[in-house]
């Protein structure tokens, strides 16, 4: 008997135990959709609380327009690059990069409520 197996039989169940890591499933739990409805909230808020603020204190509303498209850029960068990595590693098969490749999805994710957000501000300016 080894030094360091005192439960012979305790070790050999260990052994038989395989994980598969080739899944990319990740479940939050239900206790995560309040935080994730609460900040969908507080985002929407803060979005139309800026468009009121810069309606009602910039006479021109220029100003808002200028800083909005300089915003949707930045952010639309990250998301695109962030796509364009998740392609690549997807392209390459490449196996060492499962939890990059997670975190850049999740900043890829970001494309859809940008063009939404662009569809608003457009119908907004052309009102």
């Amino acid at each position: 008997m080894s030094e360091h197996s005192e439960h012979p039989a305790h070790h050999q169940a260990d052994d038989d135990v395989t994980i598969d890591l080739t899944k990319e499933e990740t479940s939050l739990g239900e206790r995560a959709w309040p935080v994730y409805n609460m900040a969908k909230i507080a985002g929407f808020v803060g979005i139309i609380g800026g468009v009121l603020l810069g309606y009602f204190l910039d006479p021109g509303f220029r100003r808002f327009y200028f800083a909005y498209l300089v915003s949707f850029m930045f952010f639309l960068s990250i998301a695109l690059g962030a796509l364009i990595f998740v392609l690549l590693q997807h392209l390459t098969r490449a196996g060492w990069s499962v939890s990059v490749r997670r975190s850049a999805a999740a900043f890829s994710s970001i494309a859809s409520p940008l063009s939404r957000a662009t569809i608003a501000a457009i119908s907004v300016m052309l009102w």
